[in-house]
């Protein structure tokens, strides 16, 4: 069994052969997990991912239809999810977070006094105050997303995620600069060239 052929291996999924869904568990389980825990760096999170697909296609089982190889099938499963896991509030939360937190300590270390916790609320603000796509580009990029992972996760082309992010680290830039003008600007430098590293 262990040499089952895809088509085969599908045939008895559909049927509701649990060890052919142990099969498929067995062969693909590594290799999807390595690609959802390098896209969240969590482990638990990459298990939860890895996990969803598969119940998702045992309870689809019956209407499997896979028009490519399976294993592309199951990555691409996968990348979905990530993407779900991204367009998630609390994530959106963390993503924001994290960069605060890398301002803190840049701050810190130019011991600058800065009204860090003003600044956490307008720059969640105006970050949720973007265009959906926009701000989708923003946080997927935060998370070291390339432009081409970010276009074909949002089904839109490269040139326009490049102006999209381009226009989204604009806005947040005018924003803030009007209301922290002079060395408060240069700490938020930091932030957005964290959360916008290409």
């Amino acid at each position: 069994m262990a040499t089952m052929n895809q088509d085969n291996l599908i045939i008895r999924l559909r049927k509701g052969d649990s060890m052919a869904f142990d099969l498929l568990y067995e062969r693909y389980w590594k290799k999807l997990f390595s690609i959802a825990y390098r896209r969240t760096d969590d482990e638990d999170t990459a298990k939860d991912i890895v996990q969803e697909v598969f119940v998702s296609v045992w309870k689809k089982r019956e209407k499997l239809q896979i028009e490519t190889e399976l294993e592309f099938f199951l990555i691409g499963a996968v990348k979905l999810q990530v993407l779900k896991y991204f367009r998630s509030e609390t994530v959106k939360m963390k993503v924001l977070q994290y960069g605060m937190e890398k301002m803190k300590e840049a701050v810190c270390h130019m011991n600058e006094l800065f009204p860090y916790y003003a600044l956490e609320s307008i720059l969640e603000k105006e970050v949720n105050a973007l265009p959906d796509n926009m701000k989708q580009a923003f946080l997927l990029k935060s998370d070291n997303y390339s432009i081409k992972e970010i276009a074909a996760a949002l089904n839109i082309a490269e040139q326009t995620v490049s102006n999209n992010l381009s226009e989204a680290m604009k806005r947040i830039r005018q924003k803030i600069a009007a209301k922290y003008p002079g060395n408060y600007l240069s700490s938020l430098m930091v932030v957005l060239s964290l959360l916008h590293k290409q």
